[in-house]
């Protein structure tokens, strides 16, 4: 018997979004399986932000399940994530940010793969990179579930916001000083606490960020590089791993992050030799 609603509390915040936040509402509209509440927070957004903000909630079909959490000022996408998750009143987390979107059969898959394994705390899927329209893929019905290791998340993040879904009452949260791996470092914290997490292998999301950021090519790949080195300290403060694993840690992350710097960088030459 299919199922056509589930207690599924969605998360967005919302810091300057009015204009993708359409899309991701759209792309939740358009769910075989219907969460039961948004929770969208508007993260400090102007006056008239918050009126264009206002203005697409009200005239998405969606607008009365959407509950809307206002700060006047902006405390970042831990603190809003945060607050959405501690006014959820459904079984389950969702998190979306603004600029992505979701397949239309995303909640169906993950809700119900969760729920016939409730052993399962946290589980996350593939995550698409498309910079036009969604071309929606279809569903592999030969799709895996493989579970995730703390080594293996460890080596490299396994979860995307926008592709977790959780329980809600894992009794963790983003750590709201960080604005840089503040959601590798939950994940982290949620596996080495005891829970278990799974990797779905589909593309059940959709993200329209470009490679470079408003704060330029080197700042913000340093930026994210000095938040992943400082997620492994703050595990090795917390017990989790020791300090040989710490350093050796810092020093992948580091060779990573010169392979990443080098190919970004060698992508904007060619496009402005183009």
């Amino acid at each position: 018997m299919k199922i056509y609603s589930a207690p599924v509390s969605v998360i967005i915040p919302c810091f300057r979004c009015q204009y993708t936040l359409r899309r991701a509402l759209l792309s939740i509209e358009h769910q075989t399986v219907q969460p039961t509440e948004i929770i969208i927070i508007n993260d400090g957004n102007t006056l008239d932000e918050t009126k264009k903000l206002s203005k697409v909630c009200m005239d998405s079909a969606l607008s009365g399940k959407i509950v809307t959490i206002h700060f006047p000022c902006q405390k970042g996408p831990s603190a809003a994530r945060n607050e959405g998750w501690n006014a959820a009143t459904q079984d389950y987390i969702a998190f979306l940010d603004a600029d992505d979107a979701w397949h239309p059969r995303k909640l169906e898959i993950q809700y119900q793969w969760m729920t016939k394994n409730s052993d399962i705390a946290i589980s996350g899927h593939q995550i698409v990179e498309t910079f036009s329209s969604i071309r929606t893929p279809v569903i592999n019905e030969g799709w895996h579930v493989r579970k995730i290791r703390p080594l293996k998340n460890l080596i490299a993040n396994q979860f995307k916001t926008s592709t977790v879904m959780l329980r809600r009452t894992i009794g963790l949260r983003f750590d709201p000083e960080k604005r840089h791996s503040e959601d590798y470092l939950l994940w982290l914290e949620t596996i080495f606490n005891g829970n278990k997490g799974v990797f779905i292998s589909l593309p059940l999301a959709f993200a329209f960020k470009a490679l470079y950021g408003d704060g330029g090519l080197s700042g913000n790949l340093w930026k994210m590089e000095k938040g992943e080195i400082d997620t492994y300290i703050k595990l090795y403060q917390k017990g989790f791993i020791t300090i040989l694993m710490l350093n050796g840690l810092i020093v992948l992350s580091l060779m990573k992050f010169i392979k990443r710097f080098l190919f970004y960088k060698l992508v904007l030459q060619r496009s402005r030799l183009r």
